[in-house]
């Protein structure tokens, strides 16, 4: 079936194309979530999969492999977001997720 809806990608049939999109989408976002750790990049990681492999579809040669061939280019993008240089590290005491300070301590229970 994959093989198929390649083909017929291939050949211009942007619904096989779609449908492709479809049976794939969850497995592309998850690799990426995986990757990344962080939902909204993983989401453009996908999209950003899909366009890449719709404008590379003719490169690939066989058909069947389209699925590893699929998650390798997702794999990759998010290796490279990995890398990017906009992800700085931010010091613990500066960021949200820095514990708060311990509660004072009661002088008085009720």
């Amino acid at each position: 079936m994959v093989a198929e809806w390649v083909a017929r990608a291939q050949a211009g049939d942007d619904e096989a194309y779609t449908a492709l999109v479809r049976r794939f989408q969850d497995a592309v976002f998850g690799a990426a979530f995986q990757k990344v750790l962080d939902f909204e990049a993983a989401r453009d990681i996908a999209q950003e999969t899909f366009v890449r492999a719709y404008e590379r579809l003719n490169h690939l040669r066989e058909p069947a492999a389209f699925p590893g061939w699929l998650l390798r280019i997702a794999h990759n993008l998010a290796a490279s977001w990995m890398r990017s240089p906009a992800l700085r590290c931010v010091p613990l005491a500066t960021s949200s997720l820095a514990p708060s300070p311990p509660c004072p301590p009661r002088t008085a229970w009720p």
